[in-house]
């Protein structure tokens, strides 16, 4: 995923970045991810990540990762709905995009490591 591809997907959904509460990232690359951010311009905490504690974990990085965020602390914002962007890529230049709403009173439950 590109930075002019996330913003020709905010700009074509009539997404503002202001509107956006967190941006969830595939987990392949640290300096991908700073460089994301950069070129979009939003703010380092809103972009959880987990390649530190879990690595590269493929397809299942956005969802350990949201996971992951959820699980650590108690979180409290100030609206009922928090809207993510979500964006993933992989190998063949694939892509996808997609605004999700997390709803505050969702579960999330921790991941479990199995050894």
């Amino acid at each position: 995923v590109t930075g002019k591809l996330i913003e020709h997907f905010l700009q074509n959904e009539g997404i503002k970045k202001e509107d956006v509460d967190l941006w969830f990232f595939h987990q392949a690359s640290r300096i991908i991810n700073e460089s994301l951010v950069k070129r979009l311009g939003i703010t380092p905490q809103k972009t959880p990540s987990s390649l530190e504690k879990y690595g590269n974990t493929s397809s299942a990085s956005i969802p350990i990762t949201m996971i992951n965020y959820f699980c650590e602390k108690e979180w409290t914002f100030p609206k009922k709905t928090l809207n993510a962007i979500i964006a993933g890529f992989g190998v063949g230049l694939a892509s996808a995009i997609t605004l999700m709403p997390i709803y505050m009173d969702t579960v999330f439950l921790p991941p479990v490591e199995i050894e």
